[in-house]
């Protein structure tokens, strides 16, 4: 079952906002999916190119996460707009504390950084996916099982 099969009393637009939240965390999750099995090498086997590129994917991901949160935000939903500004707010200290380093030189303090800025991620991400009483999450209330996988 998906969310437009679930949509009971909710607008169509309504049910397409949550189809598209739910698309963007799962953008975000993927990226720290992927990524986390690469903070778990040594130092000698460090993809930092990688790494480098996730960073600039989350980068992505987060804007259009954000973007699409200050939309739905215009358009009268409430939601998680402090949730995220202080993403990315803090996704953007990480990058450029960790853009002015050599990664490989202090790989231990990088992997427990970025591991913390994916717990952060999560985080959020869970918060947003929580039903709210109300209707002012981007779920609107619908449950994360009901929305579109």
């Amino acid at each position: 079952m998906n969310a437009f099969s679930m949509s009971g009393s909710y607008p169509a637009d309504m049910i397409h906002r949550i189809d598209i939240t739910a698309r963007l965390q799962r953008r975000m999750l993927e990226i720290v999916g992927t990524a986390l099995p690469l903070l778990t090498r040594s130092r000698a086997d460090a993809d930092l190119v990688g790494l480098a590129h996730l960073r600039g994917e989350m980068v992505d991901a987060i804007d259009a996460y954000c973007r699409h949160v200050e939309a739905m935000r215009d358009a009268g939903s409430k939601g998680l707009d402090a949730g995220c500004i202080d993403l990315r707010a803090a996704y953007e200290t990480f990058r450029a504390r960790w853009a002015q380093r050599e990664n490989v030189d202090h790989w231990a303090e990088y992997r427990l950084s970025a591991v913390v800025m994916m717990k952060q991620i999560r985080a959020l991400v869970q918060q947003a996916e929580a039903p709210a009483s109300g209707g002012d999450s981007p779920g609107g209330g619908v449950p994360a099982s009901a929305r579109r996988k």
